[in-house]
């Protein structure tokens, strides 16, 4: 137990703690970019496929009691993908142990 402690420590440099939160990062980041279409950022919806104009901002967070709220990433979307958005934290919420998953949806101003 003490070996593979050390190991993680090695990895995450003196805080094993952050080690987990940049692995939650980079996975969630991963699993992000293959559902949605990232790279139009606010010029269309990000929905695959979608050409419409975004009309609303989806914030996607991690929450962890050790290092609070990180905000990871901003979906643009129409008003018809709200439920994609929505059905996709669903899904990851609680798939990270000792993280929550966080979406917050607001009108973009324009």
């Amino acid at each position: 137990m003490e070996e593979r402690l050390a190991v993680n420590q090695e990895v995450a440099g003196s805080n094993p703690a952050r080690g987990a939160m940049k692995s939650v990062i980079r996975s969630l980041t991963r699993k992000l970019a293959s559902s949605f279409e990232l790279e139009k950022f606010k010029e269309k919806c990000n929905v695959k496929g979608c050409e419409s104009q975004p009309e609303m901002v989806a914030t996607i967070s991690i929450f962890n009691p050790a290092h609070g709220k990180r905000e990871i990433a901003s979906i643009y979307i129409c008003r018809s993908h709200v439920s994609e958005v929505k059905k996709f934290v669903e899904k990851y919420k609680k798939s990270f142990k000792g993280f929550i998953v966080d979406l917050e949806i607001k009108q973009m101003g324009r």
